[in-house]
């Protein structure tokens, strides 16, 4: 069913990261069709426990949890701009958002192979053109108050962040994602243990913090939280994903709003939203709680911009720069009739 709405929902939806545990084959070559057939053209990629993890596999971790797979059919069957198939870790621009995507099956920690890739990936940023920057993998390598990780004591995958939130706060790392734990939960922007930062979209003061965000809600059983009091927890849910498809596929506007409404009130959030033409149905689903929440917009309409804080303008593109993303995206690093490629550039110079 999510996968059908996200389908329906395509024109409204820049990107997709699947960050891990696939189809849940588990050794099951048939899943692998399947969930290639049905999500293939939607998705950007993650490796997960459930596609490495086997004896002798050349995973950091023990278990059986592939079912023998250790990697082959995720190598095989999708496609990952990484410099090595077998170890998923890659960058990706898009917009103003540079995605650095780590492989947890493999060793992360400081002088490892995929700790230097990181810190590069990290440093590549030009915060300029890309002021967003986003780290993701599949097991919680930040913070989760999953019942298993509260057990173990640091509430998160063993030996998690201890090597990366370093480099997570030597870049300014806006906010991380992760899997593997199936439930959602957004902690406040924090630094070793600390909620450090009242602003929830950007950095500021001596002392400054990532936004780390569980968006396990799919593929397998729910995990339930621990009831230990997290205090860096700012909101935890199960069903939140569920309620929206629902709502979407069989209910009014004016349910969904009121139903966002009383899911949002009370909690702290970030909501980033894209090429907004008008804001009447985004107001009547927040509450102004004053607790901090931040909202994020981008709109061609100066009238939009200016309706809540005074706007940020950003600048066109030069020449240079829309040929050089129309290359990229369209034609890629080998093309031919570059003439034709200049003219579509000239026609659509209103659109880069």
């Amino acid at each position: 069913m999510t996968t059908d709405t996200l389908i329906d929902d395509l024109d409204n939806i820049d990107a997709v990261f699947l960050i891990g545990d696939l189809p849940y084959a588990n050794g099951y070559i048939s899943q692998w069709d399947y969930c290639a057939s049905r999500v293939n053209n939607i998705e950007g990629i993650a490796s997960g426990n459930h596609e490495r993890t086997w004896e002798n596999s050349g995973s950091i971790h023990n278990g059986l949890d592939s079912g023998g797979e250790c990697g082959v059919p995720a190598e095989t069957l999708y496609y990952v701009p990484a410099e090595n198939r077998a170890k998923f870790s890659y960058a990706a621009d898009y917009g103003m958002f540079h995605f650095c995507i780590a492989d947890t099956e493999h060793d992360w920690r400081e002088g490892s192979e995929q700790y230097k890739f990181i810190e590069q990936c990290f440093a590549s940023a030009n915060r300029h053109k890309q002021p967003w920057l986003i780290f993701a993998a599949h097991r919680v390598l930040g913070y989760s108050s999953n019942e298993w990780y509260a057990k173990e004591g640091p509430f998160e995958e063993p030996i998690g962040r201890e090597h990366l939130q370093k480099l997570w706060q030597k870049y300014k790392v806006d906010m991380a994602f992760y899997r593997h734990v199936h439930n959602y939960e957004r902690v406040c922007p924090i630094y070793q243990n600390q909620c450090v930062n009242k602003e929830t979209s950007h950095y500021s003061g001596v002392v400054n913090g990532t936004i780390h965000v569980v968006v396990g809600g799919g593929g397998a059983h729910l995990n339930r939280f621990t009831t230990i009091n997290t205090t860096w927890s700012v909101f935890k849910d199960y069903d939140l994903l569920d309620d929206i498809v629902e709502f979407t596929d069989e209910k009014h506007i004016e349910q969904l709003a009121e139903m966002l409404y009383k899911r949002l009130r009370f909690n702290r959030y970030l909501i980033v939203l894209d090429d907004v033409w008008t804001t009447d149905h985004i107001e009547r689903c927040l509450s102004d709680d004053k607790n901090g929440s931040q909202i994020l917009l981008t709109t061609r309409l100066m009238n939009v911009a200016k309706s809540n804080s005074p706007p940020y303008c950003l600048r066109f593109l030069d020449s240079e720069e829309s040929w050089e993303l129309l290359r990229h995206r369209v034609f890629g690093r080998k093309y031919d009739h570059p003439e034709l490629g200049r003219r579509l550039q000239n026609n659509a110079k209103d659109y880069l």
